[in-house]
């Protein structure tokens, strides 16, 4: 265990989505097997899923989550600055990004919770894979002006790449996948405080988000239902509402053909809901 870090007795998906990251997956058990269990000698994360900078999000709020004191990032794709003065000699010369970041990562770890997130390592020279495997069984880091040391207890190492990783690192490594899943739709009218005159409505989302393959979270779904109740009265309206609100849906199947009947069974249950017959 991280000293001091722990995914249990929290609500780790509440906790996520408070530092920015919402997922229909539970991610509780995955992190306690990451956290409870002794390394080789320090815990590295292989955070996967499908391009875009959802993995970044998910390592970025997992440090918020888990209360890492300190965070240290590194992106491979981005262009290293130039140094200001080119003809120092090298013991004088500023650590390149990366090797600053590891410094400071280990740095930070001796006394506090610290986290390293690499991202987009397939950008990285294969060298720096190699450093990398030899840094994880180590937790040492040989760099131009010294050497320094992580302290097991306390670092925790997230490394992300577009690629799968090289099979040093991910012998290493505990993998996550953080893609948005794809739970059933099993919400209630009753979990956003409306009544069971609600149920034809969300009967006819389930149907329609069923068939899109994609489950609005929580806070989505609030939103789109705010959408629904206050200004969508047209299968347009809603495919647009839809498309604003829910990662993850794209624009041309809401307007293919084939689901334009689930709108309009969307768009009609919505008005029975808003204009109940009158008791007379």
């Amino acid at each position: 265990m991280i000293a001091g870090v722990g995914a249990e007795h929290m609500d780790l998906g509440r906790r996520l989505a408070e530092f920015g990251f919402e997922s229909n997956e539970s991610y509780e058990f995955a992190i306690a097997c990451l956290l409870e269990e002794p390394p080789a000698l320090l815990r590295s994360l292989n955070v996967t899923g499908r391009g875009g900078r959802r993995k970044t999000a998910f390592a970025s709020a997992l440090a918020g989550a888990l209360g890492f004191a300190h965070v240290r990032y590194h992106d491979f794709s981005q262009a290293p600055a130039k140094a200001e003065e080119a003809d120092r000699p090298p013991q004088d010369a500023p650590l390149p990004a990366f090797d600053r970041a590891v410094v400071e990562a280990c740095g930070y770890s001796e006394a506090e919770p610290s986290a390293l997130i690499l991202d987009q390592l397939q950008e990285a020279p294969f060298t720096e894979h190699l450093r990398l495997e030899r840094f994880l069984v180590s937790g040492r880091w040989p760099h131009a002006h010294g050497l320094a040391e992580a302290n097991p207890r306390h670092l925790l190492v997230m490394l992300i790449s577009e690629e799968p990783l090289y099979h040093g690192l991910h012998r290493l490594s505990f993998r996550i996948h953080t893609d948005r899943g794809e739970a059933p739709f099993r919400y209630r009218p009753s979990d956003f405080g409306l009544d069971a005159d609600a149920e034809p409505l969300f009967l006819a989302l389930g149907e329609l988000f069923t068939r899109l393959g994609v489950t609005p979270t929580t806070s989505e779904l609030r939103l789109l239902l705010a959408d629904l109740l206050k200004r969508v009265r047209s299968p347009l309206q809603l495919a647009q509402a839809i498309f604003g609100r829910v990662e993850g849906v794209e624009y041309e199947a809401l307007r293919a053909r084939a689901l334009q009947p689930a709108l309009q069974a969307i768009c009609e249950r919505l008005s029975e809901f808003l204009s109940p017959p009158s008791d007379g």
